[in-house]
Parts: structure tokens; sequence; C-alpha cells
């Protein structure tokens, strides 16, 4: 089931990867509370990018404090936007399979990407739901109209 991160207008969806990892998270529905994200003291991000070999990190969803409580949606976000930032770092640099995925400089910036939500994708792993701010045109499409040069 996803979790996404809906704004308090109940309108617009996530935030960009920035302000994410900075935790500029005031206007999320919710961002006070407890982030539904079950019982586990931890979790696993998994991010599988077109082109390069599937990824993941684990993350804390318990405070430090003695209770254990779980963290609340801000610091959630904050945490899943940090555990992109980390793939986005791992993988400056490395040609992948796909050209018009390639991350880093000179492809996509963790700049040009906004965090949705996630989905729960199996028992103690989450995946998140990323948005790009550009279209990726697909390598094999032919967009040449026959007869135009």
């Amino acid at each position: 089931m996803p979790i996404f991160f809906v704004h308090n207008d109940r309108v617009n969806l996530g935030l960009p990867q920035p302000r994410a990892i900075a935790g500029d998270c005031e206007m999320l529905l919710g961002a006070n509370a407890m982030a539904p994200v079950g019982d586990c003291s931890t979790t696993y991000i998994r991010i599988n990018w077109p082109g390069y070999r599937d990824w993941h990190t684990q993350i804390m969803t318990k405070d430090q404090t003695p209770a254990h409580n779980t963290i609340t949606l801000e610091k959630f976000v904050r945490r899943v936007a940090g555990a992109v930032g980390r793939f986005f770092d791992e993988f400056q640099g490395v040609v992948g399979q796909f050209p018009n995925w390639q991350v880093g400089s000179g492809g996509i910036t963790r700049e040009q990407v906004s965090l949705i939500g996630v989905v729960h994708v199996s028992q103690g792993s989450w995946q998140p739901i990323l948005q790009l701010d550009h279209y990726v045109m697909p390598r094999s499409l032919d967009l040449r109209v026959p007869g135009v040069p």
C-alpha cells in the first residue's frame, strides 16, 4: 500500500528532493503524526533505476528515545530523501545501461527529482515514488516525420 506525501491543501503531492532532505515538510498533511511504517525499528529503501543495479539502504523508523517511538512522517520523508540522495551520490559518474537515464552530472541530478511518496514492496522494504521535472525521451523513439529532413 503506498503512502503519498499529500500537502495540507489535499491537492498537491510530494516535494522536491532538496526540500525533502532539508526537512522542509510543514506543508505535508500529518507531518507531525507517526509515519505509518509498521512496528519494525528499521526498514530498507530500495531504488530500481533504469540501467543501474538494484540498490538499497537501511533507515531507522524508530526514534532514539527510551520509548523507541515510531518517527514522524516529516522525519520519515527526510530519511527517505536522504536515502535517495545517497543513491545519487553512489552512482554519480557511473555509466548506466541507458544513457537517457544517466545519473549525475550531464544526466539526471537529485535537484531534478521530487519525492511523491513510497510504496511497500516487501516485508521491511519501501520503494520511493519519484517524479522527474522533465520528460526522458526513449532512445528508440524515432520522432522524424517521413519525407521531412
